[in-house]
């Protein structure tokens, strides 16, 4: 879990400062973090696994080769940064819904318990930006040990 902080930083919290050398290795952590995750959601269907990782590889060639795109990138994470920094922390959010699979949780519900998460990434995506992301890592790593210590203490506690 705590190594999932370093992934998870890496796909959403490095390609903050826009490089397109750093968008390319958050995406090949997700795609090796989390394409086991979404094999299973699509219930193992490989024509559907292999069509999804040929459009993304289609797009990554794509973006790293047209100039066009590359200029339109660019100004993207410039010009409207605020909405890649929100997208960002909102899909770092949903990802966290995961963490919930099984449940029959209504929707609303589910959604009150992303908030937390939500805010947490507001946090984290500014210490990447202000502190580096050496300290986004750490300060995951350090949210995820506090609430894997209180799992812990509760699950061995004499007192039930």
């Amino acid at each position: 879990m705590l190594l999932s902080s370093l992934a998870e930083e890496i796909i959403f919290r490095l390609p903050l400062v826009y490089s397109r050398s750093l968008l390319l290795v958050a995406v090949l952590v997700f795609l090796f973090h989390y394409g086991p995750v979404v094999a299973y959601v699509l219930d193992g269907n490989l024509l559907i696994c292999v069509v999804a990782v040929l459009v993304l590889a289609g797009a990554m060639i794509a973006f790293f080769t047209l100039r066009r795109l590359k200029a339109m990138s660019y100004l993207l994470w410039k010009r409207h940064f605020g909405l890649v920094f929100y997208t960002s922390t909102a899909l770092f959010a949903l990802m966290h819904l995961v963490n919930y699979q099984g449940t029959s949780l209504p929707f609303y519900l589910l959604l009150i318990l992303l908030l937390p998460k939500f805010i947490g990434g507001i946090f984290l995506g500014y210490t990447r930006l202000r502190l580096g992301l050496g300290w986004a890592v750490a300060l995951h790593m350090f949210n995820n040990m506090v609430a894997l210590l209180l799992l812990y203490g509760y699950l061995h506690s004499s007192v039930l």
